[in-house]
């Protein structure tokens, strides 16, 4: 359970879920979220008496149709094999092992199988998410830590944002020199909370899109619309940012940090990020089990697709100790350079 924990909290999912059986062409939406069971969970029980071969020929022409890196994969001879492990198979929960298979031979690191309930005994695991930072760091310098975000509801989706816009706006008049956004822990969530609470630094949407697998695009947006009703004054989308990255920087932590790439004043430091930078469709499987499948690929702002992992402008080996953070150090003597930081 503590691995699925982990990996679930680096993944992404689609806001609805589509049945084995839909195949409509229309483009999804898509987003990098935290599997969650509250709201509109589309988990449902599992279904008695379904066939192996009727969940593995379900699991196979999804994959086929909707994922990322289905033309990477040599079906001729995958798909023989796959079958063949499955061949004995009587229910579909026995197919299980065949769809994970199946799954890996895609090689995103990102799509995942969640069999029927999965979901509720991860939330029971995986809550509480470390509290946000904003405050001053030396002469000048505001810094910003920003964790995973898993919560879905709206209001507090909402109350998170605001408050973060409302401490960036009043730490400002103290933070000339510019800000620091440390993103090391934010192992993902639910991108649009984090995304907006940043609004003030990442300046007017869209700060990025997902393109499928047919090559369309779904820009990132706004969505709370707190950020027009209460922020307007001081302009910080100029302000000078030093982005700090490395390895726990995941799924939804990268979208945050793609949406800072190519925003003018900006540079990132650290090690590279997880690699996670793609968003997942749900697909519901006869049985009620569901495929979270990468079906998008990660755009920033200047139209640069990422797939992989995101290094960072300025490469910093991190072994912090009690007195002394190597990345912040030399993201502090970035942003001292910085012409708002002149006298």
């Amino acid at each position: 359970m503590k691995r699925l924990i982990v990996v679930l909290l680096a993944s992404a999912w689609m806001a609805g879920v589509a049945s084995a059986t839909d195949q409509q062409a229309s483009s999804p939406v898509m987003q990098h979220d935290r599997i969650q069971s509250t709201g509109n969970n589309p988990v449902t029980p599992p279904k008695p008496m379904v066939s192996a071969q009727a969940e593995l020929d379900a699991a196979i022409a999804i994959v086929r149709s909707y994922a990322l890196r289905a033309s990477q994969v040599d079906w001729s001879v995958v798909e023989p094999r796959i079958r063949a492990t499955a061949a004995h198979a009587k229910v579909s929960s026995d197919a299980y092992p065949a769809i994970r298979a199946l799954l890996k031979a895609l090689n995103d690191r990102h799509s995942l199988l969640l069999e029927p309930f999965a979901r509720e005994a991860v939330d029971k695991e995986s809550s509480g998410d470390a509290d946000p930072t904003v405050s001053v760091q030396g002469s000048g310098i505001g810094y910003v830590m920003m964790p995973g975000y898993g919560n879905t509801d709206p209001q507090a989706q909402k109350a998170f944002a605001s408050d973060i816009a409302a401490r960036l706006y009043k730490t400002a008049p103290q933070a000339q020199c510019g800000w620091m956004v440390d993103l090391r822990n934010d192992h993902g969530g639910n991108m649009y909370p984090m995304l907006e609470a940043l609004t003030p630094l990442l300046g007017s949407p869209p700060w990025g899109s997902f393109r499928d697998v047919h090559g369309r695009l779904s820009p990132w947006s706004v969505t709370l619309n707190f950020y027009a009703e209460r922020w307007v004054n001081p302009d910080l989308s100029v302000a000078p940012v030093a982005l700090l990255l490395g390895p726990h920087t995941a799924s939804s932590g990268e979208v945050v940090a793609i949406a800072f790439q190519g925003r003018a004043n900006t540079r990132s430091f650290g090690a590279s990020t997880a690699g996670l930078t793609m968003a997942n469709r749900m697909f519901s499987l006869p049985d009620g089990a569901l495929l979270s499948l990468a079906s998008a690929i990660d755009v920033d702002r200047s139209g640069r697709e990422y797939g992989d992992k995101i290094e960072p402008d300025q490469p910093v080996s991190s072994d912090p100790t009690k007195d002394s953070d190597p990345v912040i150090d030399a993201a502090k003597a970035w942003l001292a350079k910085q012409d708002s930081c002149r006298p």
